[in-house]
């Protein structure tokens, strides 16, 4: 699949809407976007969880993820009032990557 999402499309249909491996977009913020987009709509909040950059310090690839992945670790064993944690394991995040053409492609979807 090749899908092509502009800076300024309106994703109307659903299916448009759900990330998918090759999807391409021309730039990162563009991605960022498209996934907060879905995450809202689905219901979670996104964060950056990390990125990697070349020799020459350019942004080759990055990970958004749900806010609220991992699980928060207790550090006493006897906690009276425990706090409660935002975090509860949630695994939606997306990968992309760089092409040579200099477009944004969503490589893998977890």
């Amino acid at each position: 699949m090749n899908t092509n999402v502009g800076d300024g499309d309106n994703i109307g249909d659903e299916c448009e809407h759900i990330p998918k491996t090759s999807m391409k977009f021309p730039t990162k913020d563009a991605v960022y976007d498209f996934y907060k987009k879905y995450a809202k709509s689905v219901g979670f909040p996104v964060r950056h969880r990390t990125s990697k950059k070349d020799k020459e310090g350019n942004l080759i690839a990055f990970v958004p993820e749900c806010s609220r992945a991992g699980k928060k670790g207790s550090r006493s064993k006897n906690c009276l009032k425990p706090q409660p944690s935002m975090q509860n394991g949630c695994l939606a995040r997306i990968r992309e990557k760089i092409d040579y053409a200099g477009s944004w492609v969503i490589s893998q979807v977890f």
